[in-house]
């Protein structure tokens, strides 16, 4: 019984030091709390919407790396509180239902656990993923 008392004692204590990967209603938190995420502005992150919905809207084919930042714009939109405003969400869909299939074939992503696809190539993950890299989002610094 001492044992099993003191193999929990340890087991706690290595557990209470550790800080995990988590997520706020608003934007994924790395560990010690840090953001994960490119860092952008809201006028900043609005800009690229915009863009991206009136080129969607026409069906332009999109090169790498423009996909890569539409990822972001998509996997940011999901991770967070925005999905509830109307013009975000209208990016989100047409993105995921136009052109996930395109992107993933682009960035020679694979599909993972949870649905989500990974492309090692450009380090990026397609999709909500709670636990993404720094890469696959951005950290809009004014958020509401």
């Amino acid at each position: 019984m001492y044992y099993v008392k003191l193999l929990l004692l340890i087991n706690i204590i290595l557990f209470s030091f550790n800080k995990v990967d988590a997520q706020d209603s608003i934007r994924l938190i790395g560990k010690n709390g840090k953001k994960i995420g490119i860092p952008i502005t809201r006028e900043e992150f609005d800009k690229k919407i915009s863009n991206y919905i009136n080129l969607m809207s026409e069906w332009r084919k999109f090169d790498p790396i423009e996909y890569v930042e539409m990822v972001r714009l998509y996997n940011t939109i999901g991770n967070s509180d925005l999905i509830s405003i109307d013009y975000y969400r209208m990016y989100y869909h047409i993105f995921m239902v136009m052109y996930v299939k395109d992107v993933g074939k682009s960035l020679d992503a694979k599909l993972m656990k949870g649905m989500s696809m990974y492309s090692k190539k450009y380090n990026i993950w397609i999709g909500d993923r709670p636990f993404g890299n720094s890469n696959s989002s951005y950290d809009i610094d004014n958020i509401d």
